[in-house]
């Protein structure tokens, strides 16, 4: 036994000066290039990062921007529906559109019949009616009238 421990201590002995020759020593000069070196390799890595900064920004603009667009058009076609309901309902019931309130189809129907309850129809409209004269019945004082003076 005392034999392994001895060849166990002359190895020991060995690994120990081939670890302090792989360690190699440094001077301020090396360090501060060393240092200088691997400070310049990190700022290569975020060199572009102005670059992607202002991109990022842009690209956030863009993105509020194409919202309100959407925003606007979702608008319009919101409209352009109502507008179809109203000339729908007034072409079915013959209110006329601009009079008819409401957002949906039944609203929109309900208030046309409202509508045209208020509304009734008195008959036909003749144009130049009102220019002639209506005829009126001889009663017996026009009879009498109209014999006096001889028409």
């Amino acid at each position: 036994m005392s034999e392994n421990t001895g060849k166990n201590t002359a190895e020991a002995g060995e690994q120990q000066p081939n670890q302090e020759q792989t360690e190699s020593t440094f001077s301020q000069g090396d360090v501060n290039r060393i240092v200088q070196e691997r400070l310049q390799r990190e700022r290569d890595k975020f060199a572009d990062y102005e670059d992607l900064k202002a991109a990022a920004q842009r690209a956030q603009e863009l993105e509020s921007e194409n919202q309100s667009l959407a925003d606007r058009v979702a608008e319009f076609e919101a409209k352009e529906e109502q507008s179809k309901l109203i000339a729908e309902v007034s072409e079915a019931t013959g209110v006329p559109a601009n009079a008819l309130r409401g957002t949906t189809k039944d609203e929109l129907e309900a208030h046309a019949e409202v509508l045209k309850s208020l509304v009734q129809s008195t008959g036909p409209v003749i144009p130049g009616q009102e220019k002639r004269p209506n005829n009126v019945e001889d009663s017996e004082e026009r009879k009498a009238v109209r014999g006096l003076f001889g028409n």
